[in-house]
């Protein structure tokens, strides 16, 4: 009521909507942070320090891991690094990261140690199933069930799988699909995990190293198909089963005297030496692996992501 500046007649209108908050904590969240909170007293000594602080103090965190300079590969003394997935983004833009170390942790940090801000690495996931059902006890279509699976598999990844430090188990995996309809028997389920990696142009040779933190099955990785179109050309890269990368002419059905890469299988990283591929501008190359165990565990900055499922239905009365 009254005026605004002398006008009687004032109308506000929302220009953009508010970006970038948070709702209010959780009670959960309160009773696992309150007591690392007052632990931490302001200074960072340990790892968990960094992590109460930087909760505290940047609200846009959807999950944050911190590891000491000496659990980092290859080890980094007096340093601590921090990884932050944000709420909004894939990760942190550079003038953010600055912000976070030069106005927020240079006020709580130990002289001695020098916080590292990294970036996220995630490990995409594949899920392909067969599911045996019986369409008498159920009124939904072979179509739908499979629908309701697939929101059942996001919402288990949504559920479990979002934060940093956590393990993909297979059997809480299959128990979730066999539990979406009463229709369902049971399930025959594999997994794959797999690397993206951009290529901005052609002609640019470039070292890669890609750690999947788990175990890879010999002989099972392999690269999506990249090349150039107006020369007509296919590639892939192929795991020999002895450690080896190499590069597969698909056109012209054969190996090329090429060796990209290696693998080392016990501790899931491959590496690729010299890659110079000949292809399309702006590429993204997709690199998969078989996991050695079906529980896929992501370790310091790793990330699990859900790509897409697939789902085969078998009628057990057809």
């Amino acid at each position: 009521s009254g005026t605004i500046g002398g006008f009687s007649s004032a109308t506000i209108t929302t220009v953009s909507n508010a970006s970038g908050g948070t709702g209010l904590e959780s009670i959960s969240s309160i009773k696992y942070n309150a007591p690392r909170d007052h632990t931490a007293q302001d200074r960072a000594v340990t790892a968990e320090d960094y992590k109460t602080i930087l909760v505290e103090k940047y609200p846009n965190i959807e999950s944050i891991a911190v590891w000491g300079g000496e659990e980092n590969d290859p080890p980094q003394y007096g340093a601590v690094f921090i990884c932050i997935k944000p709420k909004h983004g894939l990760e942190l833009s550079p003038l953010t990261k600055t912000r976070l170390t030069d106005e927020i942790l240079s006020k709580y940090n130990m002289l001695a140690i020098n916080p590292i801000i990294t970036a996220p690495e995630y490990t995409y996931i594949d899920v392909e199933t067969t599911v045996k059902y019986d369409p008498v006890l159920t009124q939904l279509s072979a179509g739908q069930v499979q629908t309701k699976i697939i929101a059942e598999i996001e919402d288990f990844f949504e559920r479990e799988l979002t934060q940093f430090k956590v393990t993909l188990r297979y059997s809480r995996l299959i128990n979730t699909i066999d539990s979406t309809d009463n229709s369902i028997s049971n399930n025959l389920t594999s997994i794959k995990m797999y690397k993206k990696f951009f290529i901005e142009a052609s002609n640019t040779v470039g070292n890669y190293i890609f750690r999947f933190d788990n175990g890879i099955t010999a002989g099972t990785s392999v690269s999506s198909v990249f090349g150039n179109s107006e020369a007509g050309t296919q590639f892939a890269l192929l795991d020999d089963g002895q450690g080896n990368i190499l590069l597969y002419d698909i056109a012209g059905e054969q190996f090329l005297n090429t060796e990209q890469g290696t693998i080392d299988y016990e501790n899931g990283i491959i590496e690729l030496i010299g890659f110079n591929p000949v292809l399309d501008t702006n590429t993204v190359i997709s690199l998969y692996a078989t996991p050695q165990s079906n529980d896929i565990t992501a370790i310091r900055n790793n990330l699990l992501v859900l790509e897409k499922s697939n789902i085969s239905m078998i009628s057990i009365n057809a």
